[in-house]
């Protein structure tokens, strides 16, 4: 199947459309019967050294079980399973796994559409930077994976088009704006998933899919984005994963792939450590949270108390103005990546015109908010560690909604204040240029997962990394591949 571009940025064509009314619930290709089995990628990358499995027998089970599940999920941008781009090297650390990289960042042999009909759909001739050093990793690339229109909404839903659906339930949103490469690793096509993130948009999906996913530390490694002085380097390239060892494995991976000076301290040990973190505790925002997020926090919390680790409650050191102030930055951002692929702001959805508009619109507020964003770490973060080593949140103020809640809407003034929401918890990080990480730590009543939010401070990445083996191992969440479908 050679499938790699399409004609409205939006979908991998060929598939039928089906009726999502019968389609409801969980759906995933996990079997123990293929070559994958409920491997994760460390485990699948050291059956393949071992020769316990075949790269070739691992290629062709992952094609499969993608055939499975891509006619519902939707998460696909573009595909090619006859010529996929693969390193050769096979001291590589995932040399042999495939997998799917975002659609905004350049991969040679595909289109950059970045879920929108205004780009071009002219193939790549080479790989950015940060392309380059994901495929120098090992992984066997096989396309590019879904996002909303230019990486804006925290769902992957389109004003024209199907949305990527959450494998838990089908009628929900996979999050955004990394939804492909969400619903691709939860439902058991690929072990691991390239992803970014700039608000939330790794741990938002990793909490709503039942995955781990990390924003690193800037200046841990290359991002291949281009850097505005201007403004908090907020941008973290990673990957989603079912396991935080395969979140350790990739920054291992990633650091030997940087250039020298590039890291910010050493990485855990693939497992906790045993250090007496003090541990602060936010189970609510500025407005009222799903009491079901805001409960998974609390018991999170005291699961960590009853191992040792000294915890307190405490509070966001901030409100709406933080999140209004986000809102124009962002807004800046995107009329920034606007005109740097010479768009036609026409040719763009609703939301992302409007949300562009709303900052170069207010050109002295929006330089007061950035004002503010680059004062934010030092002004406003950094209040968290004088008493704590740590802070544990929830990542979103709700499980995944149902899909259309957070998808383009007609009322602007609903879908941007829902999208003001959803980012409460998830944005100050990448404002203050610190590490956190997604570990999913249960399930909501109606089945939904529910993943719990670690923070520290910037360069803080091996303290991050080692408290979340710990609430792995004390929450013992179970995957979808025991959960059945």
């Amino acid at each position: 199947m050679r499938d790699r571009s399409n004609d409205d940025g939006r979908t991998a064509g060929g598939r039928e459309k089906q009726d999502r009314g019968l389609m409801m619930g969980l759906v995933h290709c996990f079997t123990e019967e293929d070559s994958i089995g409920n491997s994760d990628a460390t485990d699948l990358a050291y059956r393949i050294r071992a020769k316990e499995v075949s790269i070739e027998e691992v290629f062709a089970d992952t094609v499969t079980r993608i055939e499975k599940v891509e006619p519902i999920i939707k998460a696909v941008q573009c595909a090619d399973y006859v010529t996929p781009e693969s390193s050769g090297d096979v001291s590589a650390p995932f040399h042999g796994i495939p997998t799917f990289v975002k659609d905004n960042t350049m991969l040679r042999g595909f289109p950059v559409r970045m879920g929108s009909k205004a780009t071009r759909s002219d193939t790549a001739t080479e790989s950015d930077e940060y392309g380059s050093a994901f495929s120098g990793m090992g992984f066997t690339l096989l396309g590019k994976s879904k996002l909303p229109e230019l990486a804006g909404q925290p769902t992957t839903e389109y004003e024209v088009g199907d949305p990527t659906v959450n494998p838990w339930n089908t009628g929900h949103s996979a999050g955004g704006s990394s939804g492909g490469a969400a619903a691709l690793v939860a439902s058991g096509a690929v072990t691991v998933a390239h992803a970014n993130d700039g608000g939330g948009s790794i741990r938002m999906p990793a909490a709503w899919n039942g995955l781990v996913g990390m924003k690193w530390s800037p200046g841990r490694h290359i991002t291949g984005i281009p850097r505005n002085p201007a403004v908090p380097d907020f941008v973290s390239q990673g990957v989603l994963s079912r396991s935080v060892r395969d979140q350790e494995k990739y920054m291992i991976a990633m650091d030997a792939q940087s250039p020298r000076g590039a890291r910010s301290g050493p990485v855990s040990s693939g497992r906790y450590s045993g250090s007496k973190y003090r541990v602060g505790i936010i189970s609510q925002a500025y407005f009222d949270i799903d009491a079901e997020v805001a409960a998974a926090v609390t018991d999170i919390g005291g699961r960590l108390a009853s191992r040792g680790l000294p915890v307190a409650g405490t509070a966001l050191p901030y409100g709406a103005e933080f999140i209004e102030a986000f809102y124009l930055f962002y807004g800046y951002a995107t009329a920034g990546l606007v005109g740097l692929f010479g768009l036609d702001p026409a040719a763009l959805e609703v939301f992302t015109r409007e949300i562009m508009l709303n900052s170069t619109s207010k050109p002295d507020a929006t330089e007061e908010s950035l004002a503010k964003m680059r004062a934010f770490g030092k002004d406003v973060y950094s209040k968290y560690f004088s008493d704590f080593d740590v802070i544990i949140t929830p990542v979103a103020p709700h499980a995944a909604p149902e899909l259309g809640y957070l998808g383009p809407l007609p009322d602007f003034e609903t879908s941007s204040e829902r999208w003001r929401k959803s980012i409460v918890f998830g944005a100050q990080c990448n404002i203050a240029e610190a590490p956190a990480i997604s570990v999913p730590v249960g399930l909501s009543t109606t089945g939904l997962p529910i993943g719990v939010q670690i923070l520290g401070k910037p360069g803080d990445d091996a303290v991050v990394l080692d408290l979340a083996y710990l609430v792995e191992e004390a929450a013992e969440f179970s995957q979808l591949a025991y959960i059945g479908a």
